[in-house]
């Protein structure tokens, strides 16, 4: 029997926007120093408004399923929210996440800013 929350389940057997991105406005990308977990994020932006995201995701449950509720947090929003966004946001819709395992809603978070930054520095 798991001890994964039921929400960290269903996301990390079915995750949402799973998957790579053709010709996509940005992407990012996060790791730990070359380990795994990798997070990659692809985001496609018509004006400011994210109008799809997806990912790719090498590691744990608990890290697809932070990527999947990522990407199904941001779309229909716009790039600037998204800078805003937060670990603990994501860790609030899965539930009562280990300690130990919180940093992977970081991962998540550390690719998404590294995909708008890159659309930022694009813009200026």
């Amino acid at each position: 029997m798991s001890t994964m929350p039921e929400m960290v389940l269903d996301h990390a057997a079915s995750p949402s926007n799973r998957g790579t991105m053709e010709s996509p406005s940005a992407v990012g990308m996060a790791n730990l120093g070359g380990q795994p977990p990798e997070v990659i994020v692809y985001l496609h932006v018509s004006g400011d408004t994210v109008l799809r995201a997806t990912f790719e995701a090498h590691g744990c449950g608990y890290t697809i399923a932070c990527c999947s509720v990522l990407t199904e947090m941001i779309e229909g929003k716009s790039v600037e929210l998204c800078g805003t966004l937060t670990p603990a946001a994501i860790l609030a819709v899965l539930g009562e996440i280990p300690a130990h395992r919180q940093f992977c809603a970081a991962l998540a978070v550390q690719a998404l800013r590294d995909a708008v930054a890159k659309l930022e520095k694009r813009a200026n």
